[in-house]
């Protein structure tokens, strides 16, 4: 289930070419999080990080984003950080959501706190930066009707456009398990598709996930959803020709 294919280290060491040696420490090395889309998200915010360093910081504006040095990234002062994300926010039709900007000062602050653990920084800036307040949203919930209708129509495919029906047998086993996965366990949609196989435990009827921020969690969910996820499992095995040292249970 891991992943859609991309090849995310390939990815990553991409964007690090572009950046600073000392980053790849960070990347590599901070927190508990393997997994390497987020890692590459992380990469990713740091070079739009750096690339505002040489672009509006005056005394950084004759640096190049690879010669940058710790002690250069160190000097920025919080109101210049707070200038970055109040550009990122731009207005309503141009600027990022808010939940993003949130997530990019929360990787500056990693970043800098890596640094500062490691002695290799004095301070961390962005701890003196504004704030970014998500406006609180009601969680929606789905009735049991409602859950009920959706499992039928993942299941029997009742109700689906004509060009997905054609195709709904292919997908049936394993869209019926992911959806009561997701259904019994509230996982994200991430959180799910970094699983894989080995990481989960029919017979206990749990999975060991990867929560956002890298806490490792093992989550349960009910017999109806181990019967799905075993009657999947076998459909990929059977259809890559997959070997398993351990029999599914």
């Amino acid at each position: 289930m891991a992943g859609s294919g991309k090849n995310y280290a390939k990815e990553i060491e991409s964007v690090l070419s572009e950046l600073p040696d000392f980053v790849r420490d960070f990347i590599y090395n901070f927190g508990h999080t393997q997994n390497y889309a987020t890692k590459f998200e992380y990469a990713r915010d740091i070079r739009d990080y750096f690339r505002f360093l040489v672009n509006f910081v005056p005394e950084l504006s004759d640096k190049d984003i690879k010669n940058l040095t710790l002690t250069e990234v160190e000097s920025v002062e919080p109101l210049e950080i707070n200038r970055y994300l109040t550009l990122l926010q731009g207005d309503s039709t141009t600027g990022l959501k808010l939940t993003t900007v949130k997530r990019r000062r929360a990787t500056l602050s990693s970043m800098y706190g890596f640094y500062v653990n490691n002695g290799k920084m004095s301070k961390n800036p962005v701890l003196a930066t504004k704030t970014i307040k998500i406006p609180e949203k009601n969680v929606i919930y789905l009735t049991n009707e409602e859950q009920n209708l959706l499992l039928d129509t993942v299941r029997s495919g009742s109700n689906l456009p004509d060009k997905t029906a054609k195709i709904h047998n292919k997908y049936a086993n394993r869209d019926s398990a992911l959806f009561l996965l997701l259904l019994d366990t509230g996982l994200r949609v991430s959180e799910m598709l970094s699983t894989d196989i080995c990481d989960y435990n029919l017979e206990a009827g749990s999975v060991i996930v990867t929560r956002k921020g890298g806490d490792i969690q093992e989550v349960y969910y009910s017999d109806e959803c181990a019967d799905c996820l075993l009657e999947y499992f076998y459909d990929q095995r059977e259809k890559f020709s997959l070997r398993t040292d351990k029999e599914i249970p």
